[in-house]
């Protein structure tokens, strides 16, 4: 019995007391928005600056990509060359060489030679000698292949000036040079 006694107490206590005086909501929100604000502007003043240093991270990643890619294709371009002019080099020679082979005098060596790599040297040999023209065919044969030799030698020199070679390109084209240096002379 006694429970009931305390518990219509409190009843009509509770009812007769005035309620305490809270915060209003509409001013609760607001400090609290300001503060939700204040850590929003936080948060996405950093993530901006690590969003600009992975961005400014990639554009020199990809400039320097760019560049090796233009170096590459220069590279290439002149390889392309010195294969062309190689190429043209070899065809001149052999042309230069069927004609010495149709120019050559038949019997006794009375023509003159038409080349004119061989005309110079055609002219301080006597004409009517026929071993002497073929010991000229013999050197400037000689000398077109020293000529084609050396040429290559400095397009293997103008690639090995160039600053942006690797260290294993520029051992590539070391390797090269050597291997037609032997296989030429």
């Amino acid at each position: 019995m006694w429970f009931l006694v305390l518990a219509a107490g409190i009843f009509f206590g509770l009812s007769q007391t005035e309620p305490v005086q809270a915060t209003p909501l509409s001013s609760f929100s607001k400090v609290q928005q300001e503060a939700i604000q204040a850590k929003i502007d936080s948060i996405r003043s950093r993530v901006e600056s690590k969003v600009k240093a992975v961005h400014t991270e990639k554009v020199a990643v990809k400039k320097q990509e760019v560049a090796k890619k233009q170096a590459e294709a220069k590279q290439f371009a002149e390889q392309k060359r010195a294969q062309v002019a190689a190429a043209e080099n070899n065809n001149q020679t052999k042309q230069d060489n069927s004609s010495r082979k149709e120019n050559a005098p038949s019997v006794g060596g009375n023509e003159a030679p038409k080349s004119s790599s061989q005309a110079p040297q055609a002219k301080s040999s006597t004409p009517n000698s026929g071993s002497s023209n073929s010991q000229t065919d013999a050197t400037t044969s000689a000398s077109q292949r020293g000529r084609a030799i050396g040429e290559k030698n400095r397009e293997y020199g103008k690639k090995l000036r160039d600053p942006n070679l690797s260290g294993s390109e520029r051992q590539k084209i070391i390797q090269e040079k050597k291997n037609y240096n032997r296989s030429h002379h």
